[in-house]
This record gives C-alpha cells, sequence and structure tokens, in this order.
C-alpha cells in the first residue's frame, strides 16, 4: 500500500510542469496516510473523496488501477468496468498493482510521464485522530493551471464524512477555474511571471516584469524589474518621469554602457528636505490595465536607502469574485 500511495502521490510534484487539455478534467484520489493505529480513515477518506469526484459534473474519475496500467503500459492489469471503490482501496488492490508494477521499475520515470498524460487534478492528503476530533490534511493539485489547496477539515468522527464532501465539492469548483492574471501581461504562467505597463509623462510606456515563486496560490515576489522601454537611445542615461496617484513624480533613470543595460535607478524628492532623520513615504501608481503598484521608499539623513516595489493585488492571487 505504502509504495503504491508514493507512486501515485509523487505526481503532485511533477504535474506542476505540464499543460493537459481534455473535456472533462480527470481526477485520481490517492490513498490517505493515515497517522493512527486505524488505518481505515485513510481508506474511508479516499473512498469519500472518490464517491464526490464522481458525482461532481465535468470531472472524470481515473481508479487507481487505471492510472497505474497506464502508466506502466501493462496489459495484464484488469479494470473493472464497475468501479468498486471498496476493492480499488483496499490492501489487497494495492498488493495486486504492486505486484503488476514490479517488471516496469527500470521505466519508472516515463511511467510518470505517461500517468501524468491520463491526469488533471489529484488529490490526497493525511488523516489523525487528536483526542475526540479527526484531523485531515487535504491536498488538491490541478496541474493544468497550476493551482494547488492544503486545507484542514477537523471535526467529530461522526461529522467526517459530511464535512469532507463538502470541502471536496468546493474545492472542486475553485480548482477548475480558468486562472485570472492580475496583471497586464503574463509572461511565463509556469514560473509565475507577470508583467505591468506604466505609462510614463512623455506617454512612454515604461515594462515592470514581477517574477514569482511557482507556488500556487499566492506565490511569493522572488524579483522585480523595470526595463528600459524600445527604442530607448542605448548610449549613456535617459531619464523617465512617472506621476503617482498622490501627484508626486517618480523619476526612473536607465543607464547603458557599450550598448547594454548598466543600471536603473529610481528616485523620488524626500518630502521633508529639512529634516534629517529617517522618512519613508508609499506612492501609488496605476498600469495600463488599472491595476495598482506601490513604490515604498526610505530615506534617512537626506539620502535614499531603499525603493521597494509590489503590486497591490498578488497578480496570481486566488481572489473570490
Amino acid at each position: 500500500m505504502k509504495m503504491i500511495s508514493k507512486f501515485l502521490f509523487i505526481f503532485l510534484i511533477l504535474s506542476q510542469a505540464i499543460l493537459l487539455y481534455a473535456d472533462d478534467l480527470r481526477v485520481v484520489v490517492n490513498m490517505f496516510e493515515s497517522k493512527d493505529p486505524d488505518k481505515d480513515l485513510g481508506r474511508r477518506m479516499a473512498i469519500v473523496c472518490s464517491e464526490e469526484v464522481i458525482r461532481a459534473k465535468g470531472f472524470s474519475y481515473i481508479s487507481p488501477t487505471k492510472c497505474v496500467k497506464i502508466a506502466t503500459e501493462n496489459e495484464k492489469i484488469v479494470i473493472d468496468k464497475t468501479v468498486d471503490l471498496e476493492k480499488e482501496y483496499s490492501d489487497k488492490n494495492a498488493e495486486y498493482l504492486q505486484k503488476m508494477s514490479e517488471p516496469y521499475k527500470d521505466k519508472s520515470f516515463d511511467n510518470f510521464f505517461r500517468a501524468l498524460g491520463s491526469t488533471d487534478i489529484i488529490i490526497g492528503g493525511i488523516v489523525q485522530r487528536n483526542g475526540p476530533l479527526v484531523k485531515v490534511e487535504l491536498i488538491m493539485n490541478n496541474g493544468r493551471n497550476q493551482k494547488q489547496y492544503d486545507v484542514t477539515v477537523e471535526c467529530e468522527e461522526g461529522r467526517l464524512d459530511v464535512e469532507m464532501r463538502k470541502k471536496v465539492r468546493d474545492l472542486l469548483k475553485k480548482i477548475s477555474r480558468p486562472v485570472k492574471i492580475y496583471a497586464d501581461k503574463l509572461i511565463d504562467a509556469k514560473k509565475s511571471m507577470a508583467a505591468y505597463l506604466v505609462e510614463a509623462a512623455d506617454n512612454t510606456d515604461i515594462t515592470i516584469e514581477m517574477d514569482y515563486t511557482g507556488d500556487r496560490p499566492d506565490p511569493q515576489i522572488q524579483n522585480v524589474s523595470i526595463l528600459p522601454p524600445e527604442g530607448i537611445n542605448k548610449n549613456g542615461m535617459t531619464a523617465y518621469q512617472v506621476k503617482s496617484d498622490e501627484g508626486r513624480m517618480i523619476d526612473i533613470e536607465f543607464t547603458f554602457k557599450s550598448g547594454k543595460l548598466d543600471s536603473v535607478r529610481v528616485d523620488t524628492p524626500v518630502p521633508d528636505p529639512s529634516k534629517n532623520t529617517a522618512q519613508s513615504e508609499i506612492l501609488t501608481m496605476k498600469s495600463r490595465a488599472g491595476y495598482a503598484l506601490k513604490f515604498e521608499f526610505v530615506w534617512d539623513k537626506g539620502e535614499m536607502q531603499n525603493a521597494k516595489l509590489y503590486p497591490v493585488l498578488n497578480p496570481f492571487g486566488d481572489y473570490d469574485e
């Protein structure tokens, strides 16, 4: 059982790299890992989640047996015409699938990618008792749109099935929605890279690229790049001004050396030049598409110490609309 569970669960990682296309979203439900002497809890959660997937419109349930058959291309694996969930998640079936997979261990890498080609959403998790309650850590991953949800359900055992069904039903609706990018441009969906176009005073568009982690939803910023406009003079320094919503001007300077970008400098006048102490100010500017960007400036003794740029809305955030 443990071997098959790990074999399937690794798709959660690999599925981030592949975009799939099918009419119904294909869902595989792994056996839940049980941290309790009562191992039937893990089987019970897998069956409850599978039943909800089978009921849901727009989704196609892929049994562990079918998934392993696709992965190994072992024609000897028998798939029942009618899915028997009790049988699918039984120890006996796990042993059967492990035995049928043994001859294909040397092709495990190819096996993973064949299985990924048949799967869009993967559901799994961990279950354990917590005093009088049962705690379930539910993971749902959609490799098609790079969404993943990690949620916890904790309640009395008598309510567990009902609560899990509701959570799975709600998450399937959320995770299957097309991803909306809260930015002017999507650069790379897999790497979570987006861009904003900011209009300078002379109507020139300056591009600001945001490079996020690949983690979804709500990834964290890794790098921000302010790119020079097309047609800029690649000899010396060229300065642009962007007017903030507060009416202040933000200077953006691009300096080239030997035809290559050498530095980008951002500046704005210190709020109170008469003060010799630390000062800070946050200025807002809007992109062409109307997304708000914040510039956070910090001065000390009249000298700029730091300038931080970030969007108000995470471009890859998961917002209820």
